[in-house]
């Protein structure tokens, strides 16, 4: 017998043959199956209903059935023999023994839940999951044909945060193991969730993925010149969600907003910095042209952007004008 909704343990072969019963390899061509036995079961296939043949016979995969029944049957036909004058024809049909698909009282349990983690790193405790039968053991039929898929759930996914690794584990003696999986974006409250049809799907309790979260400008940026470095460079922060500075480091990358300041103005000096105990400090940023209203985007792997306050640049070599902030304040 067999399982509703689990693929069957043995997946159907059908060959062609002539009327003595041998094999005609030559043959090409598709085998199409129906279930017969009663409008309650269905047949479901993985991939298709139809058997691409191959050297003379097709080979299922994936095949399995929803609900249940008795002595059902599946029915096998194809237009692949050959007629006159070189066409083809109906094959005689072939069918199945009749054979039994139960409903199951079967679960998925979670036997291991992810805990704190950093993100972009392996989750410490990698989610593993057990089919259990109604009395709460580990099944006893060949699971390796059940397949369990991880993914965020998607209430606590605020970041839109990406789930990398191997997200579908193939079970093995009842165990479904997963072992690579990791999370982009920090944030808490993070559930997982796994399916396998016909299984009712289970989740993780929440847990926690660590690290920076966002960028925030601590000194804004301020010009004077063009093509001379800014006189008050940008400062970046790499902050978590509680505000406090991250100490994991992290490339800063600067660059002018496109459709402010001057057109076809060009970031120079070193506009890419690795943050040092959470601050990405500037140090030779100049700008290629003068005008006003320049605004500088800063981004990071994984985390939103974010901009400076607008900034103003003269022309360089311009009579009458102060190099010091102090006294152009106090010019009259």
């Amino acid at each position: 017998g067999f399982l509703s909704g689990i693929p069957f343990r043995i997946q159907p072969v059908v060959e062609l043959q002539d009327l003595g019963g041998n094999k005609i390899a030559e043959g090409d061509g598709v085998v199409n199956v129906t279930l017969l036995g009663g409008s309650g079961p269905r047949l479901l296939p993985t991939i298709s209903t139809t058997g691409l043949i191959r050297e003379g016979a097709a080979q299922f995969v994936g095949l399995r059935v929803a609900g249940s029944g008795n002595s059902l049957i599946l029915r096998f036909s194809s237009r692949a023999c050959a007629g006159v004058n070189g066409t083809f024809t109906d094959c005689l049909p072939t069918q199945s023994r009749p054979f039994k698909v139960t409903a199951t009282s079967h679960r998925m349990f979670m036997s291991v839940h992810p805990t704190t983690s950093a993100a972009g790193q392996t989750l410490r405790g990698q989610p593993v999951i057990q089919i259990l039968d109604q009395d709460g053991l580990l099944v006893d039929w060949e699971t390796s044909r059940v397949l369990v898929r991880a993914s965020i759930l998607t209430s606590t996914n605020e970041k839109n945060a990406s789930l990398s690794g191997s997200r579908t584990s193939v079970c093995c003696q009842g165990v479904c193991a997963f072992s690579d999986l990791s999370i982009d974006k920090a944030l808490p409250g993070y559930r997982l969730v796994f399916s396998s049809p016909p299984f009712v799907p289970i989740m993780t309790n929440m847990f926690e993925v660590t690290g920076p979260v966002k960028l925030v400008v601590s000194q804004q940026p301020v010009g004077l010149l063009a093509e001379q470095p800014l006189k008050l460079q940008p400062v970046i922060k790499i902050q978590d969600y509680q505000n406090n500075t991250s100490p994991e480091n992290q490339t800063v990358v600067a660059r002018i907003r496109e459709g402010t300041g001057a057109v076809g103005a060009v970031l120079s000096g070193n506009f890419s910095i690795t943050s040092v105990k959470g601050e990405a400090t500037f140090t030779d940023l100049a700008v290629s042209a003068y005008g006003s209203g320049f605004v500088l985007d800063f981004a990071s792997e994984f985390l939103d952007s974010i901009s400076s306050l607008p900034f103003d640049l003269l022309q360089a070599g311009r009579p009458n004008v102060c190099i010091d902030l102090k006294s152009c304040a106090n010019d009259t």
